[in-house]
């Protein structure tokens, strides 16, 4: 089959590109490995599961900040109501973005792994397609750091974590970026006790300091403990040893994120 763009990868890129070149009157195509994975990491594990988890965090947050009006509220989050939560919110995305929907807006789906045959070309299993641009929009995966005994330790990733079966007590996060710090702010505030720990002498590294020392502060008024200018050098199955610019310490945990 010859079209004029065919697209490798139905996540967000993936898909933003091909609905935008199908708007603008292009034969368009995109190729993933089955219908289960349209929408792509955005949908199982990046945008959709965090920010949803933020939403629900941030109702808890506000609502446990309601005692100025004279309002309390007690008792505990139901972890898998969350999970549930998040999960419905997958599902109204998930349908609105399936094959049936792909080909009312005019493109066509291949179903299989795509390997190229040449420059404009490609062989999605049984199937030859080409097409005048191919777009590239294959994702990523998480990465584990390569830290002694880190093979001893309960990890979890952007992949894993809206699966677990329990909110930890304790939840250590490797690094201060965007995805540390939501998560880690989240969990916190759902009622894990959460420690990051970044390389760098600052949250947010590629943020402006200012931005990146009020958040320090916001997440330590709300009791996440915070460690920069912090290297993990070992783990044992619940305690991580770290250098940090006053010496070695441990730091206990549950999970590893």
């Amino acid at each position: 089959m010859k079209h004029d763009l065919v697209v490798i990868g139905a996540g967000s890129a993936g898909l933003t590109a091909g609905i935008f070149a199908a708007e603008a009157g292009l034969d368009t195509a995109l190729v993933e490995q089955s219908p289960d994975d349209i929408s792509g990491e955005c949908l199982r594990s990046g945008c959709v599961p965090s920010k949803t988890l933020l939403r629900i965090a941030q109702n808890i947050h506000d609502a446990d900040n309601l005692t100025d009006i004279g309002l309390r509220v007690r008792g505990k989050p139901d972890w898998d109501a969350v999970k549930d939560e998040i999960q419905s919110v997958q599902e109204t995305i998930r349908e609105a973005e399936s094959p049936s929907s792909l080909r009312e807006r005019d493109i066509t789906t291949y179903f299989g792994t795509a390997a190229f045959t040449g420059r404009r070309s490609l062989q999605v299993d049984d199937t030859t397609v080409s097409a005048d641009t191919i777009i590239l929009a294959t994702g990523t995966a998480p990465r584990t750091p390569s830290v002694q005994g880190i093979d001893k330790a309960d990890t979890v990733t952007n992949e894993t974590i809206f699966e677990m079966d329990e909110l930890p007590d304790e939840l250590l996060v490797v690094g201060g970026g965007p995805l540390g710090c939501e998560l880690g702010q989240a969990l916190n505030r759902l009622g894990s006790d959460v420690t990051i720990v970044e390389r760098g002498s600052y949250l947010l590294g590629t943020e402006p300091v200012e931005a990146s020392k009020r958040v320090r502060k916001s997440f330590e008024d709300e009791g996440i403990n915070v460690f920069c200018d912090t290297d993990v050098t070992g783990f044992d199955e619940h305690t991580a040893y770290v250098t940090t610019a006053n010496g070695e310490r441990s730091l206990s945990f549950d999970n590893v994120l």
